[in-house]
């Protein structure tokens, strides 16, 4: 077995875990995968969103939602500009330093804000994903997000990866 298919079946086998299926859905299962595996291989299997809205389960997703944090107010935090540098775990690329980086200016506060992480649940494109993110993905101030990836080096895991 390759190492692409032992990581797909590894993968697979996740899927099923977290699916939550009891012994009697998880038989039913093991008598579609053969079908399912002729109707991919024949090259007759329909487009997977296509296939999601068949079966009744409504548009494919693309994004799941993880998890909301809040990070309380910080007063003096860290200047950008000392902190947003390419170093080791981090690359700072010469377009985010053009357009972004060279309009912050430091804060004498950061106001407490909450923010949504999402999953990518299935390859996507960025249309795909702008369509499900909230109304509000986008920082409107520069200041206040450039404060908010500096923070980023006082987590436990610095800008070290990941």
């Amino acid at each position: 077995m390759s190492d692409v298919t032992q990581r797909q079946a590894k993968q697979t086998l996740n899927i099923l875990d977290q699916s939550g299926l009891n012994r009697e859905e998880t038989d039913v299962l093991h008598k579609y995968l053969p079908i399912l595996a002729k109707v991919i291989k024949k090259g007759v299997a329909p487009p997977t969103e296509q296939f999601h809205e068949v079966v009744g389960l409504g548009p494919l997703a693309h994004l799941a939602h993880h998890e909301d944090f809040t990070i309380g107010e910080r007063d003096n935090p860290d200047d950008p500009h000392k902190f947003l540098k390419t170093c080791g775990g981090l690359f700072v690329w010469g377009d985010f330093r053009d357009l972004v980086l060279k309009h912050a200016k430091q804060l004498k506060s950061l106001p407490p804000m909450t923010l949504a992480s999402f999953d990518l649940v299935q390859p996507s494109n960025n249309g795909e994903i702008r369509k499900e993110l909230p109304k509000n993905h986008i920082f409107e101030d520069v200041d206040e997000f450039c404060a908010l990836l500096a923070l980023h080096r006082h987590t436990p895991m610095g800008w070290q990866r990941r």
